[in-house]
């Protein structure tokens, strides 16, 4: 599995990267490439299994995280680092984005001020305008091919994006459209990124380390609407568990096998998978 670690510049993407990979990558906000790295998902079962059918060693599954360079506004555009960033959202199963909730004077947020719902807004906003000029490219070419014989496929695939360009131009990310499975196996063709899953990640500061102050809630609220509301949303916001210590980790631990997660919460059991689909995702970061 591979997820895109996303967010502004300046939130703690890389903070979070070093956690989960027990990583040493220095925070920057002018990275053209991306960081990547491998986490272990340790499983006890594993163990148990082999007591019974004995294997030469037991392989854990591994997790991919691509520590994606901070977007701004108009990068689909060609602003900032531009849409190098589609390419590697495109190959990630899902998204990590992280939202900053703390203020602090040390840290400048690029648009001057703390507006959790405003990210969140412009990272989604970015995403949906690439889908956008993808899907319109596309729709041109698919409609040669519908003009130039009896192709039933380029028909059908006219109609799809004919469907869907109205609620991209609203502002409807793909994954919030209720999209019918055959119209979906074509989509999928086109490696749209508002289509991917997103898991929220609310990094706050020393003072609000339960995620219960007024930038987390709102943070919380949003991402509550956008599940439930709509024409094709779902209600309902999965709280996950997530252990670090301030906005700013110190580094990682390493238990005896040489792993940095578990200190963070990371491995084992049920904390090293990823929500199951449905609605937008909400994590805070808090404290053991």
């Amino acid at each position: 599995m591979e997820v895109g670690i996303l967010g502004l510049p300046g939130v703690g993407k890389t903070c979070l990267f070093n956690a989960l990979t027990s990583g040493t990558i220095a925070a920057t906000q002018s990275a053209a490439k991306p960081n990547v790295g491998m986490a272990n998902v340790p499983d006890e079962r594993l163990a148990q299994i082999n007591q019974f059918i004995t294997t030469q060693r037991i392989v854990h599954a591994t997790v991919k995280f691509v520590d994606i360079a901070g977007l701004s506004k108009g990068a689909s555009h060609g602003d900032g680092l531009g849409n190098k960033f589609l390419a590697y959202i495109r190959e990630a199963d899902a998204v990590l984005e992280i939202v900053r909730c703390f203020e602090s004077a040390d840290v400048p947020h690029i648009d001057g001020s703390i507006d959790p719902v405003r990210d969140v807004e412009t990272v989604e906003t970015e995403m949906i305008f690439a889908d956008l000029e993808t899907v319109e490219k596309n729709i041109d070419k698919q409609r040669k091919h519908a003009r130039a014989g009896n192709d039933k496929e380029a028909v059908a695939a006219v109609a799809i994006l004919e469907h869907i360009i109205p609620d991209l131009q609203r502002g409807t990310p793909i994954r919030r459209m209720g999209l019918k499975p055959e119209q979906m196996k074509f989509i999928r063709t086109l490696g749209l990124v508002s289509d991917k899953r997103v898991l929220y990640i609310a990094n706050v500061g020393e003072d609000d380390l339960e995620g219960t102050g007024t930038h987390a809630s709102r943070l919380r609220e949003h991402v509550g609407k956008q599940a439930g509301g709509g024409r094709h949303g779902r209600a309902g916001v999965r709280q996950a568990r997530g252990r670090t210590r301030g906005t700013r980790p110190r580094g990682p631990r390493h238990d005896a096998s040489g792993n940095g997660h578990q200190d963070r919460g990371i491995g084992g059991g049920d904390q090293g998978r990823l929500p199951p689909p449905g609605p937008p995702e909400f994590l805070h970061r808090r404290p053991r």
